[in-house]
């Protein structure tokens, strides 16, 4: 106790020295340092402006906020120590509203806050509200064999609300669907997106709202077929015309529909064509989107299917060979008698050429010869008169006409004694 006691006035002064120097020290090793980080604005009140129907947009979305602190202790502090806000309800007529900043955590150590920028612009515009269809983007292809027949959305529209300046961006709203290698039918979920006026997808567009935010679609696939076209003609063509032969182009479409529905068309058929009167070949278009059954479709692009006809005159038949065979019994008795007389004269002509062969090879034999051959020679000019006006006779009987005839038998009696005396007449040479 004594110790203490002792000296006490200049113990003090010791003390005091002693802190003062220990201030002095941590100062110069540890000194205060200035030093910033980057924290997120936030906005307070920001349904001020939706009674009035607009919406507001800042054009930071952070501040940098400066502070001081030892630096032994420049490690502790971080950007969730501090808030940083703005509250719309300090908007002015400038356009601008200035810049809080709270410090949440080491508020002992932490000195000299201050925000960057220390006010913040804020553009108010009116608000648009705006229905936009659905447009489903396919991402990928069907499966060999199958095509995309469709993509059904739940809801088929939204609305989309926000700026004016951001909506007006807005063209079309889409969801995007992976269909790559599908071949049967997909149900799934999808966000829409934005597209602008060249079909770009626009992001990061600022305050714009959608709704729903989360649409569901189901992908219908279809089975693809190729199937022949059919065509069929009712009533006749017009008289002296016929039915030649029918074509149709193209002879066969691709088809596509759901499974069970493809399996059972084998044909499609075409409307029936009427020919009736047609002289020339007709022609028909038929429009084939029109003709599918329920659930089946094109899937090539729109094709018109062409029905020709072809109709061609019947040739026309002669019968002159018929009409030439039939002849009258005059013609036939003409023509009978000419035929005796033209053989006649043939058989005349033969005869009398081989006489007179034999008379030359006659004068070079003997007498008794010559005499023989004028027998026989003379003999045989009695028969053949004898049969030439037999059969003339005949002849005459069987024709119809009594006067060409006679005059028939008495030109051939006549040619016929005129051949015998000239073969007498040869002889006798």
């Amino acid at each position: 106790m004594k110790f203490f006691r002792e000296n006490l006035g200049l113990k003090l002064i010791s003390v005091a020295l002693a802190l003062v120097l220990w201030l002095i020290v941590v100062n110069v090793s540890k000194p205060e340092i200035e030093d910033s980080c980057l924290a997120e604005l936030q906005v307070e009140n920001k349904d001020i402006f939706n009674a009035d129907s607009k919406t507001w947009e800042i054009d930071r979305g952070s501040v940098t906020i400066s502070y001081k602190v030892r630096s032994d202790q420049r490690s502790l502090i971080s950007s969730s120590d501090f808030k940083a806000y703005i509250d719309l309800k300090d908007y002015s007529i400038t356009g601008t509203v200035p810049v809080y900043v709270s410090v949440l955590n080491h508020s002992g150590i932490i000195q000299d806050v201050t925000p960057k920028p220390t006010v913040i612009h804020v553009r108010v515009e009116d608000v648009q509200k705006k229905h936009f269809d659905l447009v489903s983007h396919e991402q990928g292809k069907a499966a060999t064999g199958y095509e995309i027949a469709g993509i059904q959305t739940d809801p088929s529209s939204v609305t989309v609300s926000g700026p004016i300046s951001a909506v007006g961006q807005i063209s079309s709203v889409g969801i995007r669907v992976d269909v790559d290698q599908l071949s049967e039918n997909q149900s799934g979920k999808a966000s829409p997106v934005f597209y602008d006026a060249n079909n770009k997808a626009l992001e990061g567009l600022k305050n714009v709202t959608v709704s729903p935010e989360e649409i569901n679609y189901t992908v219908k696939v279809y089975k693809k077929k190729s199937v022949n076209l059919l065509s069929s003609v009712i009533g006749s063509p017009a008289a002296g015309y016929q039915y030649e032969s029918s074509t149709v182009s193209p002879s066969s479409v691709q088809l596509s529909g759901d499974s069970k529905t493809m399996e059972g068309l084998q044909v499609l058929e075409l409307p029936t064509v009427d020919i009736t009167g047609a002289m020339d070949n007709v022609t028909k278009s038929f429009r084939i989107s029109e003709l599918l059954p329920s659930g089946v479709k094109l899937a090539d692009q729109n094709t018109d299917a062409v029905v020709t006809i072809r109709i061609e005159k019947i040739p026309e038949t002669k019968s002159n060979s018929s009409e030439g065979s039939t002849e009258s019994p005059e013609s036939t008795a003409e023509s009978s008698s000419a035929r005796d007389t033209m053989s006649t004269e043939q058989s005349s002509s033969s005869q009398g050429s081989t006489e007179t062969g034999s008379a030359e090879s006659t004068e070079e034999s003997s007498s008794s010869q010559r005499t023989t051959r004028e027998s026989s020679s003379s003999s045989k000019g009695h028969e053949t008169s004898r049969t030439h006006e037999s059969s003339s006779s005949q002849r005459g009987r069987e024709s119809s006409s009594p006067q060409k005839t006679q005059e028939s038998s008495s030109s051939r009696t006549q040619e016929t004694e005129s051949s015998s005396g000239g073969k007498e007449g040869t002889t006798a040479s």
